[in-house]
């Protein structure tokens, strides 16, 4: 029977330590009571922090990822990005287990304030776009999103560029159009167009 000092806790815990200029990132071990389906992986930053998360099972889901993340960097929940290599992880995968979206024993995973948080909230489409589609374009905390005046219900928000600031709006019905956009520094209006009709709009925020 183990010792209260070696008794597992509810959750894993996550801690981190700023590499110095000039040296290997430095790698803080969270130890917890082993099993025998844990996994471990890296948390990192871009401003060079590294964590090494203990513990974690396959069948946890994303959010709760998140979730643990959030709390230990101080993130709010809803502006955690998580990239794995070069893919960012979306919103639709949040019910996913972490096997599932392909996070394994010594993944590495870069954690993001996702700029995309900053375009939740209400959309109008330019007088001259005459877009009928675009109308009422509601974007929500989760990246779903309503438009064509409430009548289209399935938008998923999905990051096409971090770097670059570049969105897709695009239903998950089989066969939807892409509509790439670009959002401005200030988080106030995006501009962007469909690829498949070739229609060009430009949203600005209403609320």
């Amino acid at each position: 029977q183990a010792s209260l000092a070696q008794a597992p806790q509810s959750h894993p815990s996550l801690t981190s330590a700023r590499a110095k200029p000039g040296t290997a990132h430095s790698r803080v071990d969270v130890t917890m009571a082993d099993t025998n389906k844990a996994i471990v992986i890296h948390i990192m930053s871009l401003a060079g922090e590294v964590g090494l998360l203990r513990d974690l099972q396959p069948t946890m889901c994303l959010k709760e990822l998140r979730q643990l993340v959030s709390e230990n960097r101080g993130i709010p929940i809803r502006e955690v990005s998580l990239c794995l290599g070069s893919t960012i992880l979306q919103p639709g995968d949040d019910k996913k287990q972490l096997s599932e979206v392909g996070i394994h024993d010594g993944s590495e995973i870069m954690v993001l304030r996702s700029f995309e948080k900053s375009v939740v909230g209400k959309w109008a489409p330019a007088a001259t776009d005459h877009s009928e589609w675009m109308t009422g374009m509601t974007i929500f905390d989760d990246g779903t999103f309503h438009c064509k005046s409430g009548s289209v219900r399935d938008g998923l928000l999905r990051v096409v560029s971090a770097a670059d600031r570049r969105i897709n709006l695009k239903r998950t019905c089989a066969g939807a159009n892409d509509h790439i956009f670009t959002v401005a520094e200030d988080g106030e209006t995006m501009r962007g167009r469909c690829t498949q009709s070739g229609c060009t709009y430009t949203l600005s925020r209403i609320g």
